[in-house]
């Protein structure tokens, strides 16, 4: 998990399909609804690294040709990254 946790990425917001599965969860294991919520972000974290990945390797939406390296301090964002550069697309 990269980003600091603001309103736009907090367990309290859940997507509609990931309050279904926590809630299924729930019923089921209330531990495996509580493991849930705990490797939320990481997932959702891992989910758009994968996301962007393909975007770029694939080249969609010309994604490949418009990208480009940039310093992580050039972001003025709060972040946890461990590397000094990032890929924009």
């Amino acid at each position: 998990m990269y980003l600091k946790r603001n309103k736009h990425n907090l367990i309290e917001n859940l997507t509609i399909d990931e309050q279904n599965a926590f809630y299924y969860l729930s019923t089921i294991e209330e531990n495996w609804a509580n493991q849930f919520k705990s490797v939320l972000l990481a997932s959702r974290d891992k989910i758009s690294q994968r996301l962007i990945s393909s975007l770029h390797r694939e080249n969609l939406v010309n994604s490949r040709d418009y990208s480009q390296i940039i310093s992580t301090k050039s972001l003025n964002l709060e972040t946890d990254i461990q590397t000094d550069e990032v890929l924009r697309i």
